[in-house]
């Protein structure tokens, strides 16, 4: 028996039953080591609990308690990890950087002479500091699409705000109309054993038709394997973890929606830290998956992903989305550290995953260096075999993350160095930056 089964043992026997639950039980096995794998601990806890068995052989109540720490290891494992996460995560901002941040948002607002500046500026005038928290966007200085700022603005002064990401989104192809609903229709398990130009976000799809085609059939291919998977089917889909659906659904779409690009010297990376964060080993501190690029010896984080389990929980999904637009904002700054892309077109790509919908975001900054968050498309994740219009509304979002991380990929390797040689990591989330 290993000395971590050892310590689980002694826990199971030495404690009252009515403290033995499977949360107590990772919580306490986890507490040296806070970043075991999974599969290590829950061997250990099935050894534990076969031998604890023994000592309980004449106590019914005691045998069927013990039972159920098995049974609801993934659960408990899970709670754990986000509990942790919570005690580790970033010290949110204080009474204080929410002034400077709010005071620093007014004079951006203030100077700006485009309409919807103005009339947020006013808003934000009237906005009472005492009802803000860290959580709220604005107090980061990043003024979201779905804020009352934005929608108490006129028509056309929202449409002012707007502009820049109604230049992100081209209409579908009809080919990959048909390509899709040709998928959706026809599978059966039976049946079946550098970029040299600089872009701009225009309305238009930046490769041919031809290679949209062909990944949208890599797309097809990565959900067909997905739907074939008998542990995302429905009798099984709710025990799967947060790392088994990331591992195994999440990565191998995204790798199958970013193939090809001609670029070099890029990654997508699943659980690493960014090169800022290295060595720094805390839950919490690292987005689930992470896309990258090296330009002129920098790495630059362009998208962040953040997921649930298949089943996510309320509190889950609201943490993820703050986490996920503060990850968007620092990688924003960190890129205007290094570089200058052009404002109102470069943006930073947020996913977040929750449950079986996927939420694609982007970040802009723009030319009153006022980062904007836009929310572009909430779609279902055909994890099972799906409906036609399912698929692809899907794969059309898919294809969307794709043209943009172009455009942006374009932008970024033809961005002029920043003047500043120190790349010190620094963004709004943190605190307003006085540089």
């Amino acid at each position: 028996m290993s000395d971590l089964s050892s310590k689980i043992l002694n826990f199971l026997t030495s404690s009252p039953l009515n403290h033995i639950t499977a949360f107590s039980v990772v919580y306490k096995a986890m507490e040296d080591n806070p970043w075991i794998e999974e599969d290590i601990l829950r061997s250990a806890v099935n050894d534990a609990v076969t031998f604890a068995k023994s000592k309980y052989s004449n106590d019914p109540s005691a045998q069927t308690k013990l039972l159920t720490v098995p049974l609801q290891f993934d659960i408990a494992f899970e709670g754990v990890c986000s509990l942790r996460e919570i005690e580790l995560a970033d010290k949110p901002l204080g009474e204080n950087e929410i002034k400077i941040n709010m005071g620093d948002l007014k004079k951006k607002l203030g100077r700006s002479t485009t309409s919807h500046a103005k009339e947020m500026h006013q808003m934000v005038e009237k906005i009472s500091l005492s009802d803000l928290s860290w959580k709220d966007a604005v107090t980061n200085q990043v003024v979201s699409d779905d804020s009352d700022l934005v929608k108490k603005l006129g028509k056309s002064t929202y449409q002012s705000f707007m502009k820049p990401i109604q230049c992100m989104q081209p209409l579908i192809p009809k080919t990959i109309n048909e390509k899709c609903i040709s998928f959706a229709k026809n599978f059966s398990i039976e049946d079946l054993d550098e970029l040299p130009l600089k872009l701009s976000h225009d309305k238009t799809w930046k490769e041919t038709e031809e290679v949209l085609t062909e990944i949208t059939g890599e797309i097809l291919d990565t959900l067909d394997n997905i739907w074939r998977n008998p542990a995302f089917g429905l009798n099984f889909e709710n025990t799967q973890s947060e790392g088994t659906y990331v591992t195994d659904v999440v990565v191998p779409l995204l790798r199958a929606t970013l193939k090809g690009l001609a670029v070099k010297k890029i990654a997508l990376l699943s659980t690493v830290a960014s090169a800022d964060r290295k060595g720094v080993r805390k839950l919490g501190k690292r987005p689930d998956v992470m896309f990258m690029i090296e330009s002129k010896k920098k790495l630059y984080e362009l998208m962040f992903v953040e997921s649930s389990r298949i089943v996510c929980t309320k509190i889950k999904e609201e943490d993820d989305n703050v986490k996920l637009w503060r990850e968007m904002n620092d990688g924003m700054a960190w890129v205007h550290k290094g570089c200058k892309p052009d404002k109102d077109e470069f943006g930073i790509l947020g996913i977040q995953i929750a449950g079986k919908i996927m939420h694609l975001s982007v970040l802009i900054k723009d030319v009153d260096d006022i980062h904007r968050l836009f929310h572009l498309r909430s779609v279902v994740i055909p994890i099972q075999s799906s409906d036609e219009s399912v698929v692809l509304q899907f794969v059309e979002t898919l294809l969307l993350l794709r043209n943009i991380a172009i455009v942006n990929i374009s932008l970024l390797l033809n961005a002029p160095e920043s003047r500043s040689e120190r790349l010190k990591r620094k963004s709004f989330t943190v605190c307003s930056d006085q540089d």
